[in-house]
């Protein structure tokens, strides 16, 4: 894999829980896809087309596809 550079920080604060989503550009150059490196914090992980992710992170202004394209390097909060 190829990772460019961050498109986007976003942070969900709640009472309950404090994420950061850290967005980047990156290309699969060859073989499968695959998550390494997995610490204990992290419930789920797994790979899904650009449209399916831009239904679970709905908080994008331009939409998730819109962010990719753009600039990049936003930084936003969200409350749910």
């Amino acid at each position: 894999m190829e990772t460019g550079p961050v498109v986007s920080v976003t942070e969900q604060i709640t009472d309950q829980v404090h994420d950061l989503f850290v967005v980047f550009r990156a290309h699969v150059i060859s073989g499968e896809a695959a998550v390494s490196g997995v610490d204990d914090d992290v419930t789920e992980t797994r790979w899904m087309t650009l449209e399916e992710a831009g239904t679970v992170m709905p908080w994008y202004r331009s939409g998730l596809a819109g962010l990719l394209d753009g600039p990049g390097a936003e930084y936003d909060t969200v409350q749910p």
